[in-house]
């Protein structure tokens, strides 16, 4: 813990999400140090040895709907061999995303737009989460190729959001006004969110086996919605229906790892 404590004070990010800066810092020392303690053996090709993994992920993912900008992935990650068939662990994951989602209504003479309601939405979540990794059968390398599992709770670091409502109105006296309001709906971003996620690593060997890289294909799902103004119809305009924003997310990630095999 020294070690990360000294590379914390070597560097001091100023940027303009100072706390995310220091957290991703954070991960960084700690993880290093974590791994740097350990002693590595030449790992048995026996599928059955029992082994401690550690490593740090970096990527970019999307939403499979209404993404608008890639968001990026950081992620420490541990877990050991509990039976020859599965292991156990956990990740810290810092995961950011960029969405923008529109509805419009149609005029039914035209059928051009005459209304609309959008909200674009950009935050940033730190989860912390139980992981179950089995690896895919393979005598020669056991750790080729693993599918993994994952679930837990995550806060939230950052968030900016805008509700916009375009359009014209017609009053009782026939009377046509047009509106176009910009709210600031960032207060509602959602402090906490669960999210569960599934997916598979690749491992390529390096350093004698003693470490390896990794090729990450991650899917994970929000339950729920990122935003509690997502789900209200904007005042007074009850036409414009409501917009939802569960999130389905999709990332690609590489990175390195080292594991100990244990006697």
């Amino acid at each position: 813990m020294n070690t990360a404590i000294l590379c914390l004070q070597a560097v001091k990010p100023k940027a303009k999400n100072a706390h995310t800066a220091w957290l991703i810092l954070f991960f960084v020392c700690v993880s290093s140090r974590s791994m740097a303690q350990i002693e590595y053996y030449k790992p048995s090709s026996d599928l059955t040895m029992s082994t401690i993994h550690g490593g740090i992920k970096l990527g970019m993912g999307l939403a499979t709907e209404n993404n608008n900008q890639f968001g990026y992935t950081f992620q420490y990650e541990s877990f050991r061999s509990v039976h020859h068939s599965f292991d156990i662990g956990f990740i810290l994951q810092y995961q950011s995303y960029s969405l923008f989602f529109q509805n419009t209504v149609a005029s039914p003479q035209t059928g051009q737009a005459y209304s609309g309601l959008s909200l674009r939405h950009t935050s940033g979540f730190f989860f912390i989460a139980p992981e179950v990794n089995v690896p895919i059968p393979n005598k020669k390398r056991p750790y080729a190729l693993n599918f993994y599992m994952y679930g837990g709770p995550g806060l939230k670091l950052f968030g900016t959001e805008s509700l916009a409502a375009w359009g014209s109105a017609t009053s009782a006296n026939s009377t046509v006004t047009s509106y176009d309001d910009t709210l600031n709906t960032s207060p509602n971003i959602k402090k906490f969110l669960f999210k569960g996620g599934f997916g598979f690593t690749e491992h390529s060997d390096i350093y004698k086996h003693f470490t390896y890289f990794t090729f990450t294909e991650d899917v994970s799902i929000i339950l729920g919605n990122l935003s509690t103004a997502a789900v209200v119809n904007y005042p007074g305009k009850s036409d414009l229906g409501t917009i939802n924003m569960p999130v389905i997310y999709v990332s690609f990630l590489i990175g390195y790892g080292r594991y100990h095999v244990l006697d």
